[in-house]
């Protein structure tokens, strides 16, 4: 009896938990099929959805046109680039491929496309190969798409951290760029090219060769004395050489004195007084006494510290156009002098931004010698207008931010001083 009691007590439990189990899988099966079904029905599906019926629907439009034209080969790279925005590599190979195949002598698009493509795979070795066969060297536009693809390589290898590998493509995308004067294209090449000489860079450091890291920024400045790498040296000869040290910062002080720390600047020059001083070279210590002297006067006249000044907003609205989607934000606003003294000259510009559009509503010199903004005191008030397109899409959003950036000098980067935004 007892025995029987126990077989029913187990077989008791066991369908209990079959039965708990059936209901925990029913209910997770039904919260996926909900979440399945309502992420379906959301906007970002159905738009990936009816895109995809777009790109199918083109495939078929290109392939009845190769049935009919079987030697175009536009339509094989059109189908290359549709199979690739499909995720159907395979069928994007073979496209492309046959792209390049059909291409008639100067055509030389349907090479980048399949280089491209390769990058994309990351197939690196295969996608310059592939482009090292274009060999017109004095078609400009030829070049500039050469100098497009070698930029692509480099990004590649540089995410994978060979950042040498990468500076040689860069290097040849510069090369390109200047041969087909393309100056907006050599702007971008050489902000890569400084990119890839500072990872470099960075890693002797990691390694503890300072030497191969000052060597590596020193053959960058070949392209430009670009600022950062100026400052960058002069932060690395600091404890090794004091006359270079301060060469370097010289540099970035004459080309972009507000990345400096002035703390290190100001050590720069105390060093280097003390070098010449020890060394016995007394005009060389007084020049550097003396430019010690400026430096300190430069940073109480032109740097803006922290909580120096603010901005306080008077009032802040919305105003809506009668007709369209149109709208204006109005803002009134003054600014704060929280120091000791007066500023006799201030530059300021305000950025404001909505969705995807960014405008600079209000740039201006401020201030002068008989009209100053007085210590502790704030500014009269400054009204502002934002006119903007109020049109809904995908980066939509429900506000309007604004940003108030200021300088005492004018060839010093402004700083961001307030940021506020205003619901719609």
């Amino acid at each position: 009896m007892i025995k029987k009691s126990i077989n029913e007590y187990l077989i008791t439990v066991i369908v209990t938990l079959i039965v708990a189990l059936a209901s925990v899988g029913w209910c997770v099966f039904s919260l996926e099929k909900a979440a399945r079904e309502h992420y379906l029905s959301s906007p970002e599906a159905r738009e990936k959805v009816d895109e995809r019926k777009i790109i199918i629907g083109l495939i078929a439009k290109y392939e009845r046109r190769i049935r009919h034209n079987a030697t175009n080969y536009a339509n094989f790279s059109k189908l290359g680039n549709l199979y690739d925005l499909l995720g159907e590599t395979a069928e994007a190979e073979k496209n492309y491929k046959k792209a390049v195949a059909l291409s008639t002598y100067g055509i030389f698009g349907t090479f980048f496309d399949l280089g491209n493509f390769y990058i994309r795979q990351d197939q690196l070795i295969k996608a310059e190969n592939i482009v090292n066969q274009v060999r017109n060297k004095r078609n400009k536009a030829v070049q500039s798409a050469k100098g497009d693809f070698y930029i692509n390589l480099g990004d590649a290898y540089y995410d994978e951290g060979d950042y040498n590998t990468a500076l040689k493509g860069y290097q040849k995308a510069y090369e390109l760029y200047k041969f087909a004067n393309k100056s907006d294209k050599l702007r971008i090449a050489t902000a890569r090219i400084f990119d890839a000489y500072d990872a470099i860079a960075n890693e002797h450091l990691k390694g503890k060769r300072l030497v191969g890291a000052i060597q590596e920024l020193e053959e960058s400045l070949k392209y430009s004395e670009e600022p950062f790498i100026t400052y960058k040296l002069a932060i690395l000869y600091m404890d090794v050489d004091p006359a270079l040290a301060y060469k370097y910062i010289r540099k970035t002080y004459e080309s972009d004195p507000a990345i400096i720390n002035f703390d290190i600047y100001e050590k720069i020059l105390v060093d280097a007084y003390r070098y010449y001083e020890n060394a016995g070279m007394a005009p060389e210590a007084s020049l550097f006494k003396h430019k010690l002297k400026l430096a300190k006067k430069f940073r109480e006249k032109y740097l803006i510290m922290p909580d120096d000044f603010g901005i306080e907003i008077v009032s802040a609205r919305i105003k809506k156009h009668l007709f369209g989607d149109k709208k204006t934000a109005i803002v009134k606003f003054k600014i704060k002098n929280n120091t000791a003294h007066n500023v006799n000259l201030m530059y300021i510009d305000v950025n404001a931004e909505t969705n995807n559009d960014k405008s600079v509503v209000y740039k201006k010199a401020l201030f002068t010698r008989k009209k100053p903004l007085s210590a502790k005191s704030d500014s009269k008030p400054i009204e502002i207008k934002y006119s903007f397109n109020d049109i809904p899409n995908i980066d939509y959003t429900n506000d309007v931010k604004f940003s108030f950036n200021i300088t005492k000098k004018k060839n010093v980067r402004t700083v961001n001083i307030y940021s506020f935004k205003i619901e719609k």
